[in-house]
C-alpha cells in the first residue's frame, strides 16, 4: 500500500465539509485528514469530530500539526495570506479557488515570493513564450452563503 499524505483543511465549513472531506479525503487510499481550521469555532469542532481530525483554533496551530499538505477552501479574500503562510511553513498547498484576488496579486505575491523560479517564468510568459496570463471569475452564490462557516 502506498504512503498516505497527511492533510489539513483550512476553511472546514462549507464545501470542505459537504463535499471535499467526505468525498475526497475520507475514501482516499493515499490521503489522511489530520487537522482542520475554520473561523467558526463551533463548526470547526463539529467537522473535526465528524471526520476524526484535530480542531485547530488558528492557522499557526494547524501548521504545527503533523501534516505534509494543506487544502485551502476558505473564501477567496483569505487565500493569499493562507497560501503564503503554508508555503513559508514548508507545506504543499492545494488552493480551491484563485490564488489571489487578481492576476497581478497572484503573480507578484505568489509566483515571485513562493516560487522564486517565477522570476524566470514571468518574463517568458510576458513575451508570449507560454501563452498569456489571464484571469477569470465564477461563483455559485454570494459571500452571504458562507456566513461565518468557512
Amino acid at each position: 500500500m502506498s504512503k498516505k499524505i497527511k492533510w489539513a483543511v483550512i476553511g472546514s465549513g462549507g464545501i470542505a465539509r459537504r463535499r471535499t472531506i467526505p468525498e475526497g479525503f475520507i475514501p482516499s487510499r493515499n490521503a489522511h485528514l489530520v487537522s482542520v481550521y475554520g473561523t467558526n469555532a463551533k463548526t470547526n469542532k463539529e467537522v473535526a469530530k465528524e471526520f476524526n481530525a484535530i480542531a485547530c483554533d488558528s492557522l499557526d496551530a494547524l501548521l504545527k500539526t503533523d501534516i505534509e499538505a494543506v487544502y485551502i477552501a476558505s473564501p477567496v479574500h483569505a487565500h493569499l495570506q493562507q497560501v503564503l503562510a503554508c508555503a513559508k511553513a514548508g507545506k504543499h498547498v492545494l488552493c480551491e479557488k484563485p490564488l489571489g484576488l487578481n492576476v497581478a496579486e497572484a503573480e507578484e505575491n505568489l509566483v515571485r515570493k513562493v516560487y522564486p523560479v517565477g522570476d524566470l517564468v514571468v518574463p517568458i510568459v510576458n513575451m508570449g513564450g507560454m501563452g498569456g496570463m489571464g484571469g477569470g471569475m465564477g461563483g455559485m452564490g454570494g459571500m452571504d452563503d458562507y456566513g461565518d462557516d468557512f
